[in-house]
C-alpha cells in the first residue's frame, strides 16, 4: 500500500465507505469520482487499475473487478478480516465474485514480464531494456465475465464499441454457455466472439431465411451450436 500514489491510497479508503456489508459495490468510475473526489482532478480508472493489479509481495490485488449478468462490480479483498459491519446492516444484494481456476491455482507471482528462452522461461524486470533495445511486455490482466469468459478491460470496451452494451453482453453470455455446456477450449475468448459474429452474419446472408441481419444473438435452437459444427452439416442451397 505504501508504494501506491497518495490519491490511490485515499481512493481505496473511499471505497470502504461506498461498499456494502460484504465489501462489494458497483463498478461505476464516474459515480465514484463524484462520491470520493468531487473537486479533485483524479483519474479514477487509473486508481482502479492500480488497486486491481497484483501486489509484488503476494501476487494478490487490493480489489477484484468483475461482471455478473452484464453489470460490473468491485469486491474489496480481505474485507471481512478488517471490517466489522453492524448486525443491523442490510445484506449484500450484489452477486459474489467467483474466482477462476487460474486465480485459485496461481501462487505468488512477481509483476514482471516473461521472455521465453530456449531452455526455460527467463523473467526480467519490465522497466529494463533488453540487449537488442526491446522492452519486455506485460500482458494485460484478464477479468472473469460470468462463469467462464475471460477478457481484458480493453477487450470488453472494444466489444461494447462494436456491438453496443447489450450486444456485447449477449455475445459474452453466448460464449459462456458454449464453454459451460460443451467444454469448448479457446485461446482467446475475445477473438472467438468476433469470429462467431462474422460466421453468424455469413450464415444469415447465405441462409434461406436471412431476415435477422445484425441480431446480437442466435436463435435459441442455434445458440449452442459451434459454427464449425454447423459448417459441416453439408447443407447445399438449391439441391433437389
Amino acid at each position: 500500500m505504501a508504494a501506491l500514489p497518495f490519491e490511490v491510497r485515499l481512493f481505496y479508503e473511499g471505497l470502504w465507505c461506498q461498499a456494502d456489508k460484504a465489501g462489494r459495490l458497483q463498478d461505476r468510475p464516474s459515480r465514484l469520482k463524484v462520491e470520493i473526489f468531487p473537486y479533485d482532478n483524479v483519474k479514477i480508472e487509473r486508481c482502479l487499475d492500480l488497486l486491481a493489479k497484483p501486489k509484488p509481495s503476494s501476487g494478490r490485488p487490493f480489489i477484484h473487478r468483475y461482471a455478473s449478468d452484464g453489470k460490473r462490480y468491485i469486491q474489496i479483498l480481505t474485507w471481512i478480516d478488517h471490517q466489522k459491519p453492524h448486525h443491523t446492516e442490510a445484506e449484500s444484494i450484489i452477486p459474489a465474485y467467483i474466482a477462476s481456476e487460474r486465480e485459485e491455482s496461481t501462487k505468488e507471482e512477481k509483476d514482471i514480464g516473461t521472455i521465453k528462452g530456449t531452455e526455460k522461461e527467463k523473467q526480467l524486470d519490465p522497466s529494463k531494456e533488453l540487449r537488442n533495445g526491446a522492452l519486455t511486455v506485460i500482458e494485460p490482466i484478464k477479468r472473469q465475465f460470468l462463469e467462464f469468459v475471460m477478457l481484458t478491460d480493453g477487450q470488453y470496451v472494444a466489444l461494447i464499441e462494436r456491438f453496443g452494451q447489450q450486444g456485447a453482453d449477449d455475445r459474452i453470455a453466448e460464449l459462456n454457455e458454449g464453454i459451460g455446456s460443451k467444454n469448448y477450449k479457446y485461446t482467446s475468448h475475445y477473438h472467438t466472439i468476433l469470429s462467431w459474429d462474422r460466421k453468424h452474419k455469413k450464415d444469415q446472408a447465405n441462409g434461406p431465411h436471412g431476415t435477422n441481419h445484425g441480431a446480437p444473438q442466435r436463435a435459441t435452437s442455434e445458440r449452442n451450436l459451434d459454427f464449425s459444427d454447423r459448417k459441416c452439416e453439408g447443407i447445399t442451397v438449391g439441391d433437389d
